[in-house]
């Protein structure tokens, strides 16, 4: 089975994701997209520091310079896209799904990837042939916190007293959800904000109703 996805690239660590598919998958994305400058963010997985260290090699093997956000939200990945100038951005990501998964979602320019875009890469990927160059990385590790920063200055706070529950099922954006509403002068009640890559309390899926029942 593929692990070209209608959305993403997933698949379980270490068998259908391993260093060398990520350093492939690096290759190919700059390739493919013929771009100079991309952002890369990912999660806490286990698996996460070896294909990010290894997709980053790929990118610069093909002269794709990188911005590198660290462990952060793929929102904030997003918005990379608007207040950085990159041509591509990528989080290394399985989202909501067990632990041992991982995967990578793409956005050419401001847009994410899906569909046939997706397949046409894959054919990159299959092709092997790919641009060679040199790229470097810098590392952007506060971005983040200027994402929150445009935030509180385009929302303002609250004109009345807020009290609020948040259920992040530990979760990358629990510390930045909570640094956020502290800076929004939230009246916060925190569950499972701390990271915990195994996500022992459940699965960070707020679509399933199991998932939420401590907020009710």
């Amino acid at each position: 089975m593929s692990v070209f996805k209608a959305y993403d690239i997933r698949g379980l660590a270490g068998s259908q994701l391993d260093a060398a598919f990520a350093e492939k998958l690096g290759r190919a994305i700059a390739t493919h997209l013929d771009a100079n400058t991309v952002a890369v963010a990912r999660d806490i997985r286990d698996s996460g520091p070896e294909l990010h260290a290894a997709f980053l090699a790929g990118l610069n093997s093909s002269g794709a310079d990188v911005l590198d956000l660290g462990v952060t939200s793929t929102g904030v990945l997003y918005r990379a896209t608007v207040d950085l100038p990159v041509d591509a951005a990528v989080a290394i990501t399985a989202s909501h799904n067990p632990p041992e998964y991982n995967g990578f979602k793409i956005c050419r320019g401001k847009l994410p990837m899906a569909g046939e875009e997706l397949q046409e890469l894959k054919a990159t990927f299959d092709s092997g042939e790919f641009k060679e160059g040199s790229g470097s990385v810098t590392e952007l590790p506060d971005f983040q916190y200027q994402v929150l920063d445009t935030i509180v200055e385009n929302s303002g706070k609250p004109q009345r007293p807020i009290r609020l529950a948040i259920d992040c099922g530990n979760a990358v954006p629990g510390p930045l959800a909570v640094e956020l509403m502290s800076r929004l002068g939230v009246d916060l009640v925190p569950i499972h904000c701390e990271w915990d890559n195994k996500f022992p309390n459940h699965p960070p899926d707020p679509t399933r109703p199991k998932n939420m029942v401590e907020l009710g």
